[in-house]
């Protein structure tokens, strides 16, 4: 039996809820999360959303609504583009960031931070830049291999301001951080039909991934081979209903187990090593790895879209079990005694024109409304005198509807 839950379904969380079962299943950063301060924090504030999201998935026996963590981290619908997920990751990281003055949370932050060299011969100079992300184009593409090869093979380009001027570039890693993400660039832009066009070919990546020694700017002999070496432990897959609906869904490897869930809404369930790959490598055919062979049957539209690999030496550091005794006070105190509410005031319904004067949404997104929070154990009298004091209105001047 499989104690783990899973989300609510939302057709605006696009590929968020996916990601953030990749990050609740790395204990480490879990008990960073936890142990996050929150003095500054809040109710609505990112740090505490996250904490009790987390705690929930954790502890609950229901599947978890993350309409409100959204909302927090100002995203709506438009936003989660599932053409590029290396973005995604980069305003998930500076929100992060952004939403805590806490160093240890800070630091939390910089496990995707990786950074590259590129060097020029024209004009000749060198540039260092960050990345939380790498992207490998699948177009015409095999697998994971030749498609990082390929990023970071040198280029010549022909001239543009002279006839023979040229510039050759090539790039390579500086740094890489011990959980590293990879986008497969799926899509691509046609610009004489303004369409984006899928890349429907084969593309498979291994469950060990080296990284070769000529993709880092500087590699010592002396260093250990595993510091190269990256676990698969993660996959987030795209099921293309049709060409303008497509369902997220992700493998996770827990902790040090053998065996992978796979986490679609709020179903969650045991898989196969092959179950992932046969759901991730795309192709017009599914591949299956058996004790006789490979076999093939026709695909249903799935791939893979983003990977999630872990520097196979710190593994053990990274996957550590978290029990309850070890969670802050202030987090079950939160989660288990309290609830958020936001309040809609009537002046705040003046100008609107939408039909469904119900739906409450876009006022939280835009226009926030004060959120307080109450205690579950005090009866309706108490919260009615509550926000009576909140708002220094009188009890008998306003209705709850």
């Amino acid at each position: 039996r499989i104690k783990e839950i899973g989300f609510i379904e939302r057709n605006e969380t696009g590929y968020f809820n996916p990601f953030l079962i990749l990050l609740y299943n790395l204990d480490f950063f879990r008990r960073g999360v936890y142990l996050a301060s929150t003095k500054h924090q809040s109710p609505r504030g990112i740090i505490v959303a996250l904490q009790t999201v987390f705690y929930q998935l954790q502890f609950s026996n229901k599947p978890i609504d993350t309409k409100n963590l959204v909302h927090i981290f100002g995203w709506n619908e438009a936003d989660f583009s599932p053409l590029d997920f290396s973005h995604f990751v980069l305003n998930f990281r500076d929100k992060f960031k952004s939403g805590t003055t806490d160093k240890s949370t800070q630091v939390l932050a910089n496990i995707f931070e990786a950074t590259y060299s590129t060097q020029y011969s024209y004009p000749p100079f060198n540039e260092e830049q960050s990345f939380s992300c790498i992207s490998c184009t699948v177009k015409n593409k095999s697998d994971l291999f030749e498609s990082l090869r390929d990023s970071f093979a040198s280029k010549t380009y022909s001239g543009f301001f002279q006839e023979k001027a040229f510039s050759l570039n090539s790039h390579k890693f500086i740094f890489l951080p011990a959980l590293l993400f990879i986008e497969l660039k799926r899509f691509e832009h046609d610009p004489v039909n303004d369409v984006m066009l899928k890349n429907d070919n084969l593309f498979e990546f291994p469950e060990i991934l080296s990284v070769d020694k000529n993709m880092y700017a500087h590699w010592a002999d002396t260093n250990p081979d595993e510091f190269r070496k990256y676990e698969l432990r993660g996959v987030i897959v795209c099921n293309e209903v049709n060409p303008l609906s497509r369902h997220y869904y992700c493998f996770v490897k827990p902790n040090t187990k053998d065996y992978w869930l796979k986490y679609d809404n709020e179903k969650v369930e045991k898989a196969t090593i092959n179950q992932v790959m046969s759901e991730s490598f795309g192709g017009n055919e599914k591949v299956f790895y058996t004790s006789t062979g490979i076999k093939t049957t026709p695909n249903t539209k799935t791939f893979a879209c983003a990977l999630l690999y872990l520097m196979k030496y710190q593994i053990d550091e990274l996957f550590s079990p978290i029990y309850e005794f070890q969670i802050p006070f202030h987090v079950k105190e939160e989660v288990d005694n309290y609830f958020a509410y936001s309040v809609v005031t009537e002046s705040e319904y003046k100008h609107r024109r939408e039909n469904y004067y119900t739906e409450t949404d876009n006022f939280f997104n835009h226009n926030p409304s004060p959120t307080l929070k109450h205690d579950r154990s005090q009866t309706l009298m108490d919260f009615y005198k509550h926000l009576s004091e909140s708002f220094s209105v009188p009890t008998e001047r306003f209705l709850l509807w």
